[in-house]
């Protein structure tokens, strides 16, 4: 689930702070939910913490971007499939993710920014890594942290589909790159931040902790400040799924890691 936060800058900035562990499918409401509540708040900043997010779901990378990026548009690429000669290449737009009922929500709360700050570090993968490479095209991306993996493979899931099913096993063949809406994916050396900071060589604070060395760097590229409090804002800590939206998801089947079937 989403951790989340509001801080007020001494300089009067809100800035919104996601910290999100994996993307998971099945966490998209509840990540809706997060930015409908950053969006009452008030926030005009965003950071976006993916320090130690593996990757997940498609799905998630795709909404996740939408709720952020200023100018969203439902026909606007998300993702670029690169295939060998006999694949050839795919765009998928936001409108091949999500079904057309899903997008009066998305667009309700997205936050329409120019910049996100996104904390990512070597321990960041996959679809993390796609949220930063496929957000840079349309907004101002600064990255603070590390060099991420460097994972941007796709892979489709052969399986037995007769019924009865008389395999029960399954391969996973890598197949395709991922690129963004400009054909840009030739990230398998990792993605290099802005600025870069090693969080062990310092000491260790609680994720959202304004001490932190990579929240701190991000408030003050933000403002110039390194002090920022929640006194006075609502936190979305703890916060409570009152009204059910359910985000219908068109199958794609490709994924990015061995924990998801699809989109």
């Amino acid at each position: 689930m989403p951790l989340d936060t509001v801080y007020n800058t001494p300089n009067g900035t809100k800035v919104g702070y996601l910290y999100y562990s994996q993307f998971i499918k099945e966490h998209n409401e509840a990540l809706l939910q997060t930015f409908q509540k950053f969006k009452s708040a008030g926030i005009s900043q965003l950071v976006l913490d993916l320090r130690y997010n593996p990757g997940g779901s498609v799905s998630s990378a795709a909404l996740i971007t939408a709720l952020i990026q200023k100018g969203f548009l439902e026909e606007n690429i998300f993702v670029q499939f690169q295939g060998n000669k006999n694949m050839g290449k795919t765009n998928y737009r936001y409108s091949d993710i999500f079904n057309s009922s899903s997008f009066p929500a998305i667009k309700s709360a997205n936050l329409n920014l120019p910049t996100v700050y996104i904390l990512a570090t070597d321990y960041s993968a996959s679809a993390s890594e796609l949220v930063i490479n496929n957000l840079r095209p349309f907004i101002n991306v600064v990255h603070i942290g590390k060099v991420t993996v460097g994972k941007n493979q796709a892979s489709s899931t052969i399986y037995d589909q007769r019924k009865p099913e008389r395999i029960s096993w399954a391969i996973q063949p890598i197949m395709f790159k991922l690129a963004n809406k400009d054909g840009f994916g030739d990230y398998e050396s990792g993605l290099s931040p802005q600025y870069i900071i090693n969080e062990l060589d310092q000491s260790l604070y609680p994720l959202g902790d304004i001490h932190d060395p990579l929240l701190a760097k991000a408030l003050n590229l933000i403002d110039g400040s390194t002090v920022a409090s929640t006194k006075g804002v609502e936190s979305t800590k703890g916060l409570k799924y009152v009204e059910s939206i359910q985000l219908e998801k068109k199958v794609i089947p490709i994924i990015i890691d061995d924990q998801n079937k699809g989109l």
